[in-house]
C-alpha cells in the first residue's frame, strides 16, 4: 500500500564540489593512478586507473584528458571498465575529450587508460564544465521536478533563473536568505557558496507558461550551466513521432533581389498529419498545424521566424514530404531527389511530389530501376500523364506538370525514383538499391547503380563526383545510347569526373562494390568545392558519412543519446572525438581552400546521423537552394499504462501505448529494485489508430519499482530511440497490489441527537467524515449507492461534503471504500447509521393547576409518544425540568 505524493513547486538544488575536494587539483582533475601489476613491459606501456573522491553519486560534467605539459600530438587509450573496448584519443598539445560519457564519478573506478612509457607525465582526467545541470524524473506541467547544480571548481558566488520558451523569466523564489528578488533579467542570488553547501530554489510552473522552461546557473565568473524542462505532456506524444533537422541560413531571394530569410515547405502524405517546429537553440516552439494529403504547409520567415543560424526540428505525427529552402523561395529550386510516401526511402512505388516553379531550366524526372510503368496523377486522382519503361531508364515528365501543384507519382512492376533537376546546384544521388544499416531509420546512400540528370551553369560543364567508402571501380555513360568511360575510386578519397549536361547512369563494376555519388554543376570555379550553390543532406550509412564539400560547412544533427562522435578531414565545434547527445549539434567548419575528404562517424548504425553541408557565398552564409530533409529518428511511442499515478496494481500488467500505426512496438521493463535489471522483452503492432497493447507475461515482484520504455521500428529494420524530451515514451511503475484496510466513516456535520456521535441529526444537509490511508481516494456510499469520492490528508483524515443533497427524513446506511495510489481498493467500511429527523413532535398540552405547593407535580398530554432519545421538558417561569 503506498500513498500518493503530491508537490506544487520543482526545486532546483545546487551543490557546489571546491576543488579540494578531489585529488589533483590542476584544473579540478581527478586523481589518475598507476597500475603496476598490469604494466606491460614488452609492449612498452603502462595502464591506469582513476581515483575520484567525493560522493560517488555526483552527476559528471564532460571529461577531457590531459597530459600536463604536452604539447605536439600524442595517443592515449581508454576504455570505461572491464570488458569494454578500448579506444584512441588523439590528443592535440596533451588534451582531448573523454569518447564516452559515464553516469556518476563513482563509474570513474572503473576506468582505465593507457599510456606508452616514453611519456614522461601522468595522464589526468579533468571536467570541461563547471556546472552541471540535472534533473530527476519526468517533468509535467504543474508538476514537480528535481534539478540539481553540481559545481566543478572552486566555491563561487551562484545566481540563477528560469526562462520559458519565448524568453520570460518566469517567478521563481530561493529559500537562500541572500536572494534581494529577481534582477533586470530575472536572475535571483543564490548565494556563495562553500564546499558542499547546497541552495534551492522553487520555480513556479503555472498553466500559462510557454514551455519548454529554460533553467540557467551562472557563477560571479561567468561560468554558466543550463537545464531545458520539457514537459513531456506538452512536447511529446503521438503527435511527435517523426524527426527531421535543418539549419536557418540567410539567403538570396531571386524576386526581390534582397537577402530573406527561410522558407520551409510540409506537404502532407496522409491526412490529419501533425506538426511542430521547433528552434533547438532557443527550445521555442515556431509553429504547430495539421496537413492532410496533398496539403502543403508553407512556412516562412517572418511568419514563423526562422533565426539564421539557429538549428530546428521539424516533429511530425506521419511522414511528410518536408523541403527547406533558401534563394527564389516561393518556388522550390535546386536539385534533389524526393523521398517515397514511405517517408525514408528514395526508390519506392509511391511519390506526393510538390511541383515549384517551372523556369525552363528546372526539370521533373521519373527513373525506373527495371522495365515496369509509372503514373502520375493529382492528389484527387485525375490522371496527368504515365509512361511504359521496356527497361531502366528516365522519363522526363516536365512537359505534363503545372507549378505550384502537389502531384501523386506511383509505379507498377519496377521501383522509381523521383528528381527535381536544376542548373547551378548539386545533389546527393541515390542508388537503385537502397541498403539500410542495423538499427537506423535513415537508409544507406551507398550503391553500386545510380541515375541522374545535370545540367550545366552558364556554360561550365557538371560533374559526377564518386566518394569512396572502399577501393572500387565505376564506370558511367550518358543516357539513352552513349558509350561507358571507366574510373576508379579509393576508400577516403573522391574522384571527380567532368560530363556534359545529361541523363546519366552510373554503376560500380567491383563485386560487391558501392560507393556515394554527387552529381551537379559548380559555379564559379573548377575544383569541386566549388560544387553548386545548395545545400546537400550527406547519408552515407547513416553512421559513417565521407564527404568532399566544406565550402562553407555544415551542421552535423544527433539523433540518438550516447552518440560517440568523431572525424578525420574536418575541423568542428565542439571539437571531435566526443560523446553527445539527441539533439546536440555540431558545427562543421568551412573551407574554402582546400578540397580535403572529410569523415564523419558514430560507433555503429544504431546511431545514426545527418550531415548537413552549405553552399553560396559564404562570406554572407549564402544558401540560394532548396533540399529535401530526411528523417533523422523516430520518437518513442507514448506509454499510456502505467499511467502518472506511477503504480501498478497487477503483477502481470498489459501496457498499453500509442504509436505510429503499423509499426513494430518492443517493450522493455527493467527492476530498477534490483539494478535496472532487464525482465521483460514483449512486442506488438500497432493497430490503424496507434494503438498497442503488450501484455507482460512473466510476473514482476510486489513493491518493486520498475521502469517501462518503448521504441518503434518501420519495417523491422529501424528501431531508433528519443530525441529529448522523451515525453512520455518512457514510464514507471512501483508494483502495489495489497489493498489498503478499510476506512472508517466516523461521524455527520451536524450531530443534534442526544449524544455528538450517535449520527441523528435535524440537519439534512450533512458532511461526512472519517479516516482512511494516508493519501488514498475514498469513495463514498449512501445506502450502497456512490455518492462521490475525496481525498485522505497526509494523517488519513477525510470529509465529504453531501450538503448540497438535502436528504429526505429517514436512516441512511452510509460506507465507504479506500483506493490507493495503485488503484488497489479496500474492503468496504461498516455502515455507519444516520437518521435524518426534521419533523418536530406535536406540541403537548398541560393540565391547568391552582396550589400552594411550592413543589407541585406537573400533569398534561403529549402530542405523540415518545420515541427511543427523545427528550420532553416542562418550564415553569423560565426555569426549564426534564421528565
Amino acid at each position: 500500500m503506498l500513498s500518493k505524493r503530491n508537490t506544487l513547486v520543482l526545486l532546483v538544488l545546487a551543490t557546489l564540489i571546491a576543488t579540494g575536494a578531489v585529488q589533483a587539483a590542476a584544473e579540478g582533475a581527478f586523481s589518475v593512478t598507476p597500475v603496476t601489476e598490469s604494466r606491460d613491459a614488452a609492449a612498452g606501456q603502462r595502464t591506469w586507473s582513476v581515483a575520484p573522491e567525493g560522493p560517488g553519486w555526483l552527476p559528471l560534467p564532460r571529461l577531457g584528458i590531459v597530459l600536463p605539459g604536452g604539447t605536439g600530438s600524442a595517443t592515449v587509450q581508454i576504455c570505461s571498465g572491464p570488458g569494454e573496448p578500448w579506444r584512441e584519443v588523439e590528443l592535440v598539445d596533451g588534451r582531448g575529450s573523454l569518447p564516452f560519457s559515464l553516469p556518476n564519478a563513482a563509474a570513474l573506478w572503473e576506468v582505465r587508460l593507457r599510456t606508452a612509457d616514453s611519456l614522461a607525465a601522468s595522464p589526468q582526467i579533468v571536467p570541461l564544465d563547471p556546472l552541471v545541470l540535472t534533473s530527476e524524473g519526468p517533468v509535467r506541467a504543474e508538476a514537480p521536478a528535481l534539478v540539481t547544480v553540481t559545481r566543478w571548481g572552486e566555491a563561487a558566488w551562484l545566481k540563477v533563473r528560469a526562462v520559458d520558451a519565448v524568453g520570460a523569466p518566469i517567478a521563481l523564489e530561493t529559500l537562500a536568505g541572500a536572494d534581494g528578488g529577481p534582477d533586470g533579467e530575472g536572475w535571483h542570488d543564490l548565494g556563495y557558496l562553500n564546499g558542499t553547501d547546497q541552495g534551492s530554489l522553487r520555480v513556479h510552473l503555472t498553466p500559462d507558461l510557454s514551455f519548454p522552461v529554460l533553467v540557467e546557473a551562472q557563477t560571479d565568473a561567468g561560468e554558466t550551466g543550463v537545464l531545458v524542462l520539457a514537459p513531456e505532456d506538452l512536447l511529446a506524444g503521438a503527435a511527435d513521432m517523426i524527426h527531421y533537422y535543418g539549419m536557418a541560413k540567410p539567403n538570396w531571394n531571386c524576386a526581390t533581389r534582397v537577402y530573406d530569410g527561410t522558407y520551409l515547405w510540409i506537404v502532407g502524405i496522409e491526412d490529419g498529419t501533425t506538426y511542430t517546429v521547433t528552434d533547438l537553440d532557443t527550445a521555442g516552439v515556431l509553429a504547430t498545424g495539421t496537413v492532410n494529403r496533398g496539403d502543403k504547409a508553407s512556412l516562412v520567415s517572418p511568419n514563423p521566424t526562422f533565426v539564421d543560424n539557429h538549428r530546428f526540428r521539424l516533429a511530425t505525427s506521419r511522414p511528410v514530404q518536408a523541403y527547406m529552402g533558401f534563394d527564389c523561395s516561393g518556388t522550390l529550386p535546386g536539385s534533389m531527389f524526393f523521398l517515397a510516401d514511405d517517408g525514408r526511402s528514395m526508390y519506392g512505388s509511391a511519390f506526393t511530389v510538390p511541383v515549384g516553379g517551372l523556369d525552363g531550366r528546372t526539370r521533373y524526372v521519373v527513373f525506373a530501376s527495371g522495365a515496369g510503368s509509372a503514373e502520375i496523377r493529382t492528389i484527387s486522382g485525375t490522371p496527368v500523364a504515365s509512361h511504359t519503361f521496356a527497361a531502366a531508364g528516365y522519363w522526363d515528365a516536365t512537359a505534363s506538370l503545372t507549378a505550384g501543384t502537389v502531384y501523386a507519382v506511383t509505379s507498377s512492376g519496377t521501383t522509381v525514383a523521383v528528381q527535381q533537376s536544376s542548373q547551378n546546384t548539386a545533389t546527393e544521388v541515390p542508388p537503385t538499391t537502397m541498403v539500410v544499416g542495423g538499427g537506423t531509420c535513415t537508409p544507406s546512400s551507398l550503391g553500386n547503380k545510380f541515375y541522374v540528370h545535370i545540367q550545366d551553369w552558364n556554360g561550365t560543364d557538371p560533374a559526377l563526383v564518386a566518394i569512396g567508402y572502399q577501393d572500387v571501380d565505376w564506370r558511367f555513360r550518358q543516357l539513352p545510347s552513349g558509350g561507358w568511360t571507366n574510373s576508379t575510386v579509393r576508400t577516403g578519397n573522391t574522384r571527380r569526373r567532368t560530363v556534359t549536361e545529361g541523363f546519366y547512369e552510373v554503376e560500380v563494376t567491383t563485386t560487391n562494390g558501392t560507393m556515394g555519388l554527387l552529381a551537379g554543376s559548380y559555379e564559379g570555379g573548377a575544383e569541386i568545392w566549388d560544387l553548386g550553390d545548395d545545400s546537400v543532406y550527406y547519408r552515407g550509412t547513416g553512421s559513417e558519412v565521407r564527404g568532399h564539400a566544406l565550402r562553407c560547412g555544415g551542421s552535423i544533427f544527433v539523433a540518438h543519446d550516447g552518440t560517440y562522435l568523431d572525424e578525420t578531414g574536418a575541423t568542428t565545434t565542439p571539437a571531435l572525438p566526443a560523446t553527445l547527445n539527441a539533439g546536440d549539434v555540431v558545427t562543421l567548419n568551412g573551407n574554402t581552400s582546400t578540397n580535403t575528404p572529410f569523415r564523419i562517424y558514430s560507433q555503429d548504425a544504431d546511431h545514426p546521423i545527418v550531415v548537413e553541408v552549405f553552399g553560396g557565398n559564404c562570406a554572407t552564409q549564402l544558401n540560394d537552394w532548396s533540399k529535401v530533409m530526411h528523417p533523422a529518428a523516430l520518437a518513442r511511442p507514448v506509454i499510456t499504462y502505467p499511467d502518472a499515478s506511477g503504480y501498478l496494481n497487477d503483477l502481470t500488467p498489459d501496457v498499453t501505448g500509442t504509436a505510429i500505426p503499423g509499426v513494430t512496438v518492443t517493450l522493455r521493463v527493467y527492476d530498477h529494485t534490483t539494478g535496472d535489471a532487464l525482465v521483460f522483452t514483449g512486442t506488438a503492432t500497432a493497430d490503424g489508430t496507434g494503438a498497442w497493447t503488450i501484455p507482460v507475461t512473466d510476473p514482476l515482484t510486489e513493491n518493486h519499482l520498475y521502469y517501462f520504455e518503448a521504441v518503434q521500428s518501420l519495417d523491422g529494420v529501424c528501431p531508433v530511440d528519443p530525441l529529448p524530451p522523451p515525453g512520455s515514451s518512457g514510464s514507471q511503475g512501483q508494483i502495489d497490489t495489497t489493498p489498503p484496510a478499510a476506512p472508517a466513516v466516523t461521524a455527520i456535520g451536524t450531530d443534534t441527537g442526544t449524544s455528538p456521535s450517535d449520527g441523528i441529526t435535524s440537519d439534512n444537509t450533512l458532511v461526512f467524515s472519517g479516516t482512511a490511508e494516508a493519501g488514498a481516494l475514498v469513495h463514498v456510499f449512501l445506502d450502497g449507492v456512490e455518492i462521490g469520492t475525496t481525498l485522505a490528508d497526509g494523517s488519513g483524515a477525510w470529509s465529504f461534503d453531501y450538503t448540497g443533497t438535502p436528504l429526505a427524513d429517514g436512516t441512511y446506511a452510509v460506507t465507504a471504500r479506500a483506493e490507493d495510489a495503485a488503484h488497489n481498493l479496500s474492503p468496504v467500511s461498516a455502515p455507519f447509521n444516520a437518521v435524518v429527523d426534521t419533523t418536530p413532535p406535536a406540541a403537548p398540552t398541560v393540565t391547568a393547576l391552582t396550589t400552594n405547593d411550592t413543589t407541585p407535580e406537573i400533569h398534561g398530554t403529549l402530542g405523540a409518544a415518545l420515541e427511543a432519545g427523545d427528550v420532553f421538558t416542562v418550564t415553569v417561569h423560565g426555569v426549564t425540568y426534564t421528565a
